[in-house]
């Protein structure tokens, strides 16, 4: 199995995790009774990752800032109910420090942990090991603790904290939604004013829910940055921006709904980041934004920007702090697939270069993940295929975007449409640098696209391009294709006649005795032309020896007479052995 395979499993079983994740949503917003909702959160949890038992703690009633055990899931004695837990104590204690899930192996043996006696009897009573602890979050604030555990030392994966986080996600809205059903069954007939705040807490998660079960399900099929967005947008009903900075050399600036984030005022936006997935405010001059940064344990992945006003409430803007997680695991997915796509890039390349392109939903999405859009790319080609060439490409391509492969002996690199001038002309410089022991090779940029579905003729153009110059002798030289156009148009064009009688006028007799003789007059006559008539280097030019090269123009001036070798028929002959050798290539 390769390592390509196994990303793609992972990858696959991520999504099929996440998508339980999603699937239990279903379940847990149509409960109302809080004690049955959090037995069945446990259960699921347990279920999802497939640990030895799983418990949640809720604040209790006389201290908000102690947690205890409410309910669990798995092989937990009766006694454990009810331990408690604070700041500072245990796995719990640090993650309502930090408000980050936390995990350790051997906690009864681990000296870093502050250790409480309540708590740490529970767990030995229950033969566990390892604890992993995620915080349910509403409101700002931590309003729940769920706990994985093993008897056995041993850690929990990046994808477990990943699905329990989730899960988590989730878990906090659905115990707050229940919450308020049970409050509000409490105060009916008591106070009007409380109803009407119920129900609109209740539309609030209703649209809270519907927003991220949307964008659960968009970040399980693989959807774009745009794709989220768009949803973003017509489901709440606002302009929505995401300065995207997950790769750092080559941020981008997507937006939806009309909205116009000029660079400075993106840049100033940037510039403000913080380490927190909190929504806050940024004025820039006599403009005020809502913001919210998409933060990882991988760093700073971007920022989800939206213009202030009146109806971006509290509220709302906890829904744009939940709608960030999709966006994050969305740039954490895109990465990881643009890297599986990276390593088979010549099957993409391809299918982005047939003719005409077969452009499929799943294409345009991968594309996208390397900055190509429906826009095209610029193609550029090359016959400098050495590993070095190819490792500058892979370099070249990680950094600024885009995609190359090996294609036919050729190097072909996909430049994005936003890559600037000069940046591709650093690309060409390093790569003429690189070609191997062959000798020096030739690299021809293609024309702008105007659309994806042009890129492929651009790239045609190109390839002929490339043939027309190794075939008149051009080497260790970048051109673009529009140079070699008049070549194209020479050799391409459905009436051909002209060129016909031009070759067969100039050097007419000396093709037909190749042809009669299987010899090769035209090839000494170009030599001798392209050495300034010199026998000596003509013969080092064709591997033979002066002499052979000194009958052969006696018997060219037979057939073509004495003049072809003086201006301006020398001029003549020589492009017409030149037009004759490129019809022959192509």
């Amino acid at each position: 199995m390769t390592h390509l395979d196994v990303d793609g499993d992972a990858l696959r079983r991520r999504y099929g995790r996440l998508r339980e994740v999603h699937e239990a949503t279903g379940s847990l917003i149509t409960l109302r009774n809080v004690d049955a909702l959090l037995k069945e959160i446990t259960q699921r949890a347990r279920l999802l990752l497939r640990c030895d038992s799983v418990y949640l703690d809720l604040p209790t009633s006389d201290d908000p800032t102690v947690f205890a055990v409410r309910t669990w899931s798995g092989d937990l004695t009766p006694a454990s109910l009810g331990t408690t837990v604070s700041r500072g104590n245990g796995v719990g204690g640090i993650v309502l420090e930090t408000g980050e899930p936390f995990q350790v192996e051997n906690y009864l043996s681990n000296e870093d942990i502050q250790h409480e006696t309540a708590h740490d009897d529970m767990l030995a009573g229950n033969d566990i090991a390892t604890l992993l602890a995620v915080p349910l979050v509403f409101g700002g604030r931590i309003t729940g603790l769920l706990f994985a555990a093993r008897r056995l030392p041993r850690s929990f994966d990046e994808d477990d904290i990943l699905i329990l986080t989730a899960l988590a996600t989730h878990a906090a809205i659905a115990v707050r939604n229940a919450q308020i059903d049970e409050e509000k069954e409490a105060a009916l007939g008591r106070l009007s004013d409380a109803v009407t705040e119920s129900e609109r807490q209740r539309d609030v998660l209703t649209r809270s829910a519907l927003v991220h079960g949307t964008l659960s399900d968009l970040v399980i099929q693989g959807a774009t940055v745009r794709e989220v967005l768009e949803a973003i947008n017509s489901t709440l009903d606002i302009p929505v921006a995401f300065l995207d900075r997950s790769v750092p050399h080559r941020p981008r600036h997507l937006s939806v709904g009309g909205l116009v984030v000029t660079p400075d005022v993106a840049g100033r936006i940037i510039d403000s980041a913080e380490p927190s997935p909190r929504m806050r405010s940024v004025t820039t001059g006599d403009e005020r934004w809502l913001v919210v940064d998409a933060v990882t344990g991988e760093g700073m992945l971007g920022t989800l920007v939206t213009p202030e006003n009146p109806r971006v409430d509290t509220d709302l803007g906890r829904v744009l702090e939940r709608a960030v997680q999709s966006l994050s695991l969305c740039q954490l997915s895109t990465r990881a697939l643009a890297a599986a796509d990276r390593r088979s890039a010549t099957e993409l390349v391809t299918k982005l270069l047939q003719s005409p392109p077969r452009m499929t939903e799943q294409l345009r999405r991968r594309a996208s993940r390397h900055g190509i859009d429906d826009r095209g790319a610029v193609p550029l080609v090359s016959d400098i295929n050495a590993p070095s060439a190819l490792q500058v490409a892979a370099e070249w391509t990680d950094r600024s975007g885009g995609l190359f492969a090996s294609i036919d002996d050729r190097l072909v690199i996909l430049v994005t449409p936003d890559t600037p001038t000069p940046d591709i002309h650093k690309l060409t410089d390093r790569l003429i640098r690189q070609a191997d022991g062959t000798g020096p090779g030739n690299i021809i940029v293609g024309g702008h696209s105007h659309g994806i579905e042009h890129t492929a003729d651009e790239y045609v153009a190109a390839c002929r391009a490339l043939k027309f110059a190794d075939s008149l002798g051009v080497r260790g030289a970048v051109h673009s294709a529009d140079e070699w156009s008049v070549f194209s148009t020479l050799f391409h064009e459905p009436d051909s006649a002209s060129l016909d009688r031009f070759i067969q006028e100039n050097i007419g007799p000396i093709l037909s005795y190749d042809d009669r003789h299987q010899s090769s007059l035209s090839e000494t006559a170009k030599a001798l032309l392209e050495d300034n008539l010199s026998p000596k280097a003509a013969a080092v030019r064709l591997g033979v020896h002066a002499n052979t090269v000194n009958q052969r123009a006696a018997r060219l001036d037979r057939l073509l007479g004495e003049t072809w070798r003086r201006h301006p028929r020398a001029f003549i002959v020589l492009a017409a052995l030149n037009l004759h050798a490129l019809r022959t290539d192509l």
